[in-house]
């Protein structure tokens, strides 16, 4: 199945985009995603227990700082 992209919503309503799988890692355990933006300039960190939403399809492009 090919890779559909998505959004990860997390509590506080924080939204990071996941383009290409490339440029995310599910820890071993499970528990951590890390996810690499697409030049290199940030990165998440996310306990996946506080995923609350994943959204496929057309997301609003979330802007960063």
């Amino acid at each position: 199945m090919p890779f559909k992209p998505f959004t990860v919503e997390i509590a506080g309503e924080k939204r990071i985009p996941v383009k290409h799988p490339d440029f995310s890692q599910l820890s071993p355990a499970g528990r951590t995603l890390v996810d690499f933006g697409d030049n290199d300039e940030w990165m998440e960190i996310i306990d996946v227990f506080l995923v609350t939403n994943l959204s496929f399809g057309r997301a609003k492009a979330v802007r960063r700082r």
